[in-house]
């Protein structure tokens, strides 16, 4: 079973690094294929075992055949926003350096790394996708969504199926809920509905029931949190969507409790009470708060390096997974730990990265949704942030059509 497994990792790796090579080569081709191929294909962490092998996942040979192409065909140009990426990237080379000096485990610091990539990757992306001849109108929009709520329900089974016979009893436990890249596109555009002045039309309302779908399935009480609270801190000043925003508002929280309730998703319910709040707060955050609270002032000021894993008591009752891990579920203490002070250049970067890269004003409805997402998630750890970026070309695609 090991080595059936090597084998298509392997295959699919090789498969992933043609189709960046083909996207760099013809983006306004490929662009479809790639955000078809993410939906279809499960990057769910539930199932790791078909994606990921020692740090490495299947998906970042897209990068890679992208760098290939660059490579091969010598084109990129380098402008003044890229400055502050080059800056971060230097950084993570000097921290990369000093954890190889210091012998710590490869696959901690290639897990460490992932933040890089993601910035890459969506620096690389927008060189090639965010082109005024790409456009994608709100009938393929809404057949993305429905296609994709079809493949989420597929993948959901599908991990039910694997995991039964499993010794992980968290994945046993959530086996009502599938988070992947495709619930971050489906959150990017939902919010962009919101956020944009464009009507919405008959195609906008059934992507936007298709979309509920997705996110209720995905059953994760701080993206909707995240994804409300972005609409109306964009909508605040604008009167005349406050009724609709309500109504769908309303609607999101209603899907998502009906969801919990059938599933009986206990633990998403209770985490709604002030004691279950406050317990999720307590038990995210403190194992970093116990190493920061361990760090010495230079510690403060550099943090403690790539590579150095968090000690996780909880994971111990999840069988034969390892108790140490490389992140906890709050990007801002994760980064803190690792850069120290020097993490608010990286958290910066992460923040603004839409902004300063698309150069327009819609970038701000992601910041706003990832500062939010970041107190309680190291979202770029986990190789479906990809969703976020495909979801914002998406979006500008679609604008285009308008």
């Amino acid at each position: 079973e090991c080595i059936l497994s090597n084998i298509v990792f392997y295959i699919l790796f090789l498969l992933f690094l043609l189709v960046g090579y083909l996207v760099a080569l013809n983006p306004k081709r490929y662009f479809i294929l790639l955000i078809y191929l993410l939906s279809i294909y499960p990057l769910s962490a539930s199932l790791s075992f078909l994606n990921l092998k020692s740090g490495v996942y299947v998906f970042d040979s897209v990068l890679l055949g992208i760098l290939g192409f660059i490579f091969i065909n010598k084109r990129m140009k380098i402008k003044k926003a890229d400055l502050y990426l080059l800056l971060v990237g230097f950084i993570y080379i000097l921290y990369l350096f000093y954890a190889v000096i210091n012998s710590r485990e490869i696959i901690y610091i290639l897990k460490d790394v992932r933040p890089l990539i993601y910035l890459v990757t969506g620096w690389l992306f927008t060189k090639y996708f965010d082109d005024k001849s790409l456009k994608v109108d709100d009938r393929d929009v809404m057949f993305y969504f429905i296609i994709s709520f079809i493949f989420v329900l597929i993948k959901l089974t599908l991990q039910n199926f694997l995991n039964a016979s499993g010794n992980d009893e968290f994945y046993q436990d959530n086996t009502y809920r599938y988070l992947d890249a495709t619930v971050y596109i489906a959150s990017v555009y939902f919010i962009y509905l919101f956020s944009s002045k464009r009507e919405i039309n008959k195609n906008a309302f059934i992507t936007i029931v298709f979309c509920l779908g997705i996110i209720a399935i995905a059953n994760s009480r701080f993206i909707v949190i995240s994804i409300l609270l972005s609409i109306v801190i964009l909508n605040y000043k604008n009167i005349n969507r406050i009724i609709p925003i309500i109504f769908y508002s309303a609607v999101l929280l209603g899907v998502f409790y009906l969801y919990s309730v059938n599933s009986d998703a206990e633990r998403v319910l209770k985490g709604f009470t002030e004691e279950g709040i406050a317990y999720q707060i307590t038990s995210r955050f403190s194992p970093a708060i116990n190493v920061i609270k361990e760090m010495t002032d230079l510690q403060i000021i550099f943090g403690q390096g790539l590579g150095k894993p968090f000690y996780i008591p909880w994971f111990e009752y999840r069988g034969d997974i390892n108790p140490y891990n490389i992140n906890i579920d709050s990007l801002y203490l994760t980064i803190f730990v690792k850069f120290g002070v020097l993490s608010l250049l990286i958290v910066g970067r992460l923040l603004v990265f839409y902004k300063v890269n698309f150069n327009d004003k819609g970038g701000s409805f992601i910041a706003i949704f990832l500062a939010m997402m970041f107190i309680v998630s190291a979202t770029v750890y986990q190789i479906y942030a990809i969703g976020l970026i495909m979801g914002y070309l998406l979006v500008r695609a679609n604008e285009r059509s308008c």
